[in-house]
């Protein structure tokens, strides 16, 4: 017979108490590591213990930009693993993470880059190689469990190559596998990227313009349903503008910030935009210093 794990708290049970105490008398809430865009950083930060899921249209830079956000974190001393099994190849992973440190392709590089990409990359990357199909949680899990190295934060890209574990109905298994994802997070004190997708995007025709285009993706639309949106602790969508239909910059990309459970992870407010510019040249983003407005996209 399977009984239910649970623990009642009361205000003034110590756990509770030491935590409260501690935040007031730091006068300010904790956030968390630094992403490498100091107007996103006043949205959102990755705090140990946590995850965010990162979605979007195909080929929106949902990758790229994590990518680009796990390069910046590794330069402040963060380790990684990646699981990547959509990906042609570990190799191909580590030559995309050289690309955005070194702004240049591998092989490009003189033999005194090469040594320093070299170091960057053995001291801040682990990739994770699995078959390609029939990965479930637990077996993600226990491979994981079982590596003998030391890491701050995990990439899953994406989140649809992790398989049921059950034939249960799929909203069952959703909400499993997040229930999953926070306690190996709370339990490891890790922070998780989950990248997924949304299912094929309508297009529109702009009235003025009659241009087709894509507009921004509602979470809804993940792949496989709302469950992941409703159930994650963060959301944020990665989105190309129409340079016609929203007069954008070219290279333009939208970090939309949908969901912050936990408001301490920003640093001045709990949801918003920012806009970052996107050089095809280095295979980075960089700031554009200016945070877009919210209704902008809504």
């Amino acid at each position: 017979m399977q009984v239910l794990s649970a623990r009642l708290y009361s205000f003034k049970d110590k756990e509770i108490k030491d935590q409260l105490e501690s935040d007031r008398f730091f006068k300010e809430p904790k956030s968390g590591d630094n992403l490498g865009y100091e107007n996103l950083e006043g949205v959102f930060t990755s705090k140990a213990g946590e995850h965010c899921i990162v979605y979007g249209a195909p080929n929106s830079g949902k990758t790229s930009f994590v990518y680009n956000v796990a390069v910046n974190q590794a330069k402040d001393g963060l380790k990684y693993l990646i699981w990547g099994p959509e990906e042609f190849s570990p190799q191909h992973i580590y030559k995309k993470l050289a690309y955005i440190y070194a702004g240049k392709h591998y092989e490009q590089l003189d033999d005194t880059e090469q040594q320093e990409v070299e170091n960057f990359l053995q001291n801040h990357f682990h990739v994770l190689d699995t078959p390609r199909l029939g990965v479930t949680w637990k077996l993600l899990k226990d491979g994981i469990e079982g590596l003998n190295i030391s890491y701050d934060a995990i990439i899953f890209d994406h989140l649809m190559m992790i398989e049921p574990e059950t034939d249960l109905p799929h909203e069952q298994n959703v909400r499993a596998l997040m229930s999953n994802v926070i306690d190996f997070c709370k339990l490891n004190q890790v922070f998780i990227w989950l990248i997924n997708h949304t299912i094929k995007p309508q297009q529109y025709i702009d009235s003025k313009s009659h241009f087709s285009y894509i507009p921004p993706q509602d979470p809804s639309q993940m792949a496989h349903g709302q469950m992941w949106y409703r159930l994650c602790f963060n959301c944020i969508e990665i989105y190309r503008p129409t340079q016609k239909v929203y007069n954008s910059k070219a290279g333009e990309v939208w970090v939309n910030v949908r969901k912050v459970k936990n408001p301490d992870v920003g640093r001045e407010k709990p949801i918003g935009s920012i806009r970052l510019l996107y050089n095809v040249d280095r295979h980075q983003y960089v700031e554009d210093n200016s945070i877009e407005d919210e209704d902008k996209y809504s």
